[in-house]
């Protein structure tokens, strides 16, 4: 557990500065690349953080030597006659002391502290415990909650479903609630997706646009995104760059959504979507769980969204 732990925190290092220098290149990279270029990159770096273990690789030898056998004989009674111990017995020599040194300081170190190591070892799945605890709280009592309330929508907000579903890709198309009781629309299941719409609070103009902007978190694969980061966030809650990278992934996996939703739309379509947008964050709907996706409720994208949208509903085509 020891060593596991250790690794563990020697790839966090290497990791954590990588992703502080990609948080602050990201507008930059935002600027000069599509988004979902820019999302992908991220779950890459995500994934850094998961599987910390990097191949070990054994450094050779500057320069290597071969004496020719002739010499080698040579010098081997010379070596005897003298007492000068031998190439091979210098070597085992020398590596018995360092080892049994080695040994010496691991065992001395190990005497000195372990107390402190497994005190360490407990903080820390400690902290992990409360972090996954805090989560899945939430994510459980909002579940009850759209259980309990939920209601079957109308015909035409169905076949309008089934058209977007096809429209976008999917092979099969997700349930479909109305519950008075949530703010704006969400996707949330990660075996069984379901799409659930306020009552009575959507258009049928902007309907298509909404389903459509849920149904491409389905097709992007979001939410298994959502419950690795979790896992990378409980992982690591020590630390910030990972509680950073998880702002950055939530706030590009909307850019990228939306960029995925306009480049098939016509301009008109393009100018609902962004007034949509834009009202939506003026809304600002509360975040009941992480591991849902809500229809832009981030307060992060609240500075950036409304004229990044906007941008690139004209430019998307050119790239």
């Amino acid at each position: 557990m020891v060593s596991w732990l250790n690794t563990l925190t020697s790839g966090m290092i290497g990791m954590t500065a990588l992703t502080l220098i990609l948080l602050a290149a990201l507008p930059l990279l935002s600027r000069r690349y599509r988004q979902r270029t820019v999302y992908l990159l991220l779950i890459v770096c995500l994934l850094g953080f998961l599987v910390p273990w990097r191949p070990l690789v054994t450094p050779k030898p500057a320069v290597t030597v071969a004496l020719p056998a002739e010499t080698v004989q040579r010098l081997r009674p010379i070596r005897q006659n003298t007492g000068i111990p031998s190439f091979s017995q210098a070597d085992e020599t020398a590596h018995g002391l360092q080892a049994s040194g080695q040994a010496a300081q691991s065992s001395s170190a190990s005497q000195r502290s372990p107390d402190a190591r497994w005190m360490l070892i407990i903080i820390w799945g400690a902290g992990i415990l409360a972090v996954l605890s805090y989560e899945f709280i939430r994510y459980g009592r909002f579940l009850r909650l759209l259980k309990r309330w939920r209601e079957q929508p109308d015909a035409a907000s169905m076949d309008i479903l089934r058209h977007e579903a096809q429209t976008v890709g999917l092979k099969k198309s997700p349930a479909l609630w109305v519950v008075p009781s949530i703010s704006g629309p969400m996707v949330t299941g990660l075996i069984h997706p379901a799409v659930y719409l306020p009552e009575n609070t959507i258009s049928a103009e902007v309907l298509p646009l909404i389903l459509r902007h849920e149904l491409t978190h389905l097709i992007q694969g979001d939410l298994p995104v959502k419950w690795l980061t979790l896992l990378v966030c409980a992982l690591h809650w020590p630390n910030l760059a990972v509680w950073l990278l998880r702002r950055a992934l939530n706030q590009t996996c909307e850019l990228s959504c939306a960029e995925r939703v306009m480049a098939g739309s016509s301009l008109n379509e393009r100018t609902r979507y962004s007034e949509t947008i834009i009202a939506a964050i003026a809304a600002k709907q509360p975040i009941a769980s992480d591991l849902i996706e809500p229809f832009l409720s981030h307060a992060e994208l609240s500075d950036t969204v409304s004229g990044d949208i906007s941008i690139r509903s004209s430019s998307i085509s050119n790239h």
